[in-house]
């Protein structure tokens, strides 16, 4: 069984991995509810001021 490990970002090279992560997972996530278009607009850094 595979070992899930949470910890924090600490430094902003992190912060910008996390986002692409989050980012891909949301259009995953969300890909057939919302447009196509819309997921793909969302500009690379979007997130990392969320996170």
């Amino acid at each position: 069984m595979a070992t899930l490990i949470i910890r924090k970002i600490n430094n902003a090279e992190e912060y910008i991995e996390a986002s692409a992560l989050l980012q891909k997972t949301w259009q995953n996530a969300y890909k057939n509810i919302l447009p196509t278009d819309r997921l793909m607009q969302l500009p690379a850094d979007y997130w990392e001021n969320r996170i």
